[in-house]
């Protein structure tokens, strides 16, 4: 199966704190994120999607594939998805999470989505459920019931509808408002339970992911 990281953003919110770096290279408990990302995907085939500073990024990790957004600056997650997805199984992660690499092993339905149930943030993507499992809303401010923590499992026939809906959707949304526009599908919410994950927008998240035990 193949894995997708989106890591092409500038990370604006948190310039002070990358120094000019992505916000994949931002330091936790001493391993970057895309460190702790590219060892909780050991033995998938890593395509990273590129924007700002691709070539340093490149020159890390030379062996993986990149497909570059030449449009990071001006576009959102939505566009450096469509570029990247094919219709293999696939893995999505967002480049800004850290997380318990269990949780990996927890996406077993050929379409889902990593969930903590809590109190949501409205910043926070969010889902609503339907007997407790099958997503049926995702987005923002959508009063949901947890955090969709920005880690998904794709089938292929799922990757060609989103590709295909994102093809006609507005570039500067995320993906997660195709997803939400070709529901209701067969797509699962997992709950993590106590596993921990978190991504990284505001400064806040970061201390907060420097104190995750994972």
């Amino acid at each position: 199966m193949q894995a997708i990281i989106l890591a092409a953003g500038v990370g604006k919110r948190l310039k002070d704190y990358t120094e000019g770096l992505p916000k994949c290279l931002l330091k936790i408990g001493g391993m970057t994120i895309l460190e702790r990302q590219l060892e909780a995907l050991a033995g998938f085939d890593v395509v990273m999607v590129v924007g700002f500073r691709a070539d340093l990024l490149k020159s890390i990790n030379p062996a993986l594939t990149y497909v570059y957004n030449p449009d990071f600056a001006s576009t959102n997650t939505i566009h450096s998805l469509g570029l990247a997805l094919n219709g293999k199984d696939t893995l999505v992660l967002n480049g800004d999470v850290v997380f318990d690499k269990r949780i990996i092993k927890l996406l077993d339905k050929p379409s889902c989505a990593a969930v903590e149930y809590k109190n949501v943030h409205p910043e926070e993507i969010q889902v609503i459920t339907k007997d407790g499992n099958d997503i049926v809303r995702i987005g923002k401010n959508i009063s949901g019931t947890g955090e969709a923590v920005g880690i998904y499992r794709f089938s292929g026939k799922f990757c060609e509808k989103l590709k295909m809906q994102i093809e006609k959707t507005e570039k500067t949304l995320y993906y997660e408002d195709a997803i939400d526009k070709i529901l209701p599908l067969d797509f699962r919410a997992v709950d993590i339970g106590d596993l921990a994950a978190k991504e990284i927008d505001f400064k806040e998240d970061l201390e907060k992911a420097k104190e995750l035990r994972i």
